[in-house]
């Protein structure tokens, strides 16, 4: 996912390459050509895409175009955040069980709640901005049971992919910007309602999704609309790769299968 302001509709103009990825959008929502699966999350009912249909391709990752989980995975443009979370829990509104992996320091206002937490033994900086006292909380509580699960399968996931996720400087969850990681600061930030939409399994993939882009920037891989379709392609398989470790759902898998969401043609979310 190209950090398209990663949860904002921010296509961030003023640098050339798009910097921000546009996240696989959630299963379960299907968000057409313009519109944004972020936020919505419907039950997807056999394969939801987000226009044609994409199998994730072998190696680095890929991202979806629905707005299901494997849907909207940001796309990377220069000078532009592009990358949109990679879907929502098929089917599930809500979030499954919290619990938390985060900790150190903890820092909460009426307005926003700083604290860092420990992905696969990096620690890493969190800020949920914006909500109210109750809302940060359970968003806090669904960050961490999303980063419990991924830490818990430490030894299902590739030690290539978790080099992936090492590439992933901070987490944001900002509804005011799209679903997306800046590519240039390395920063994932996610809207609210596609972290309650999604499930454990589906939100911690999609760091590995949006992570992969950082590292295609990296290399030289510019998004644009001639190659947005192939990056989120690898971006999708590297999200079912790990997905499938964290316990994808049959739904899930599918739709991310099926996927062929870019920054180009899936709105905010």
């Amino acid at each position: 996912m190209i950090s398209e302001s990663m949860g904002s509709n921010m296509m961030i103009v003023g640098s050339n390459s798009a910097s921000v990825v546009q996240n696989s959008t959630q299963p379960g929502t299907t968000a057409g050509i313009g519109e944004s699966s972020t936020g919505v999350t419907t039950q997807p009912s056999s394969t939801q895409t987000n226009g044609a249909m994409v199998t994730p391709l072998s190696g680095v990752g890929g991202e979806n175009t629905d707005a299901s989980p494997l849907a909207n995975t940001p796309d990377v443009v220069a000078g532009q955040q592009i990358a949109d979370n990679s879907g929502k829990n098929v089917g599930q509104l809500g979030n499954n069980a919290k619990g938390g992996s985060s900790s150190d320091s903890n820092v909460a206002t009426s307005s926003s709640t700083s604290y860092t937490i420990d992905l696969l033994g990096r620690k890493i900086p969190v800020t949920i901005s914006g909500l109210s006292a109750d809302e940060q909380k359970t968003i806090h509580q669904d960050l961490d049971t999303a980063i419990s699960n991924v830490n818990s399968h430490t030894k299902d996931i590739s030690v290539a992919d978790k080099l992936i996720a090492q590439k992933l400087n901070g987490f944001s969850v900002d509804d005011s910007k799209r679903t997306g990681t800046d590519l240039e600061t390395g920063v994932y930030n996610m809207r609210s309602s596609y972290i309650l939409s999604t499930s454990a399994a589906w939100l911690g993939s999609t760091f590995f999704h949006d992570a992969d882009h950082i590292v295609q920037n990296l290399r030289g891989d510019a998004y644009n609309k001639d190659t947005a379709a192939g990056l989120e392609g690898e971006a999708n398989a590297v999200q079912l790769r790990v997905g499938t470790a964290l316990g994808f759902s049959d739904a899930e898998k599918t739709y991310l299968q099926n996927d062929n969401h870019t920054f180009y043609n899936t709105a905010p979310y």
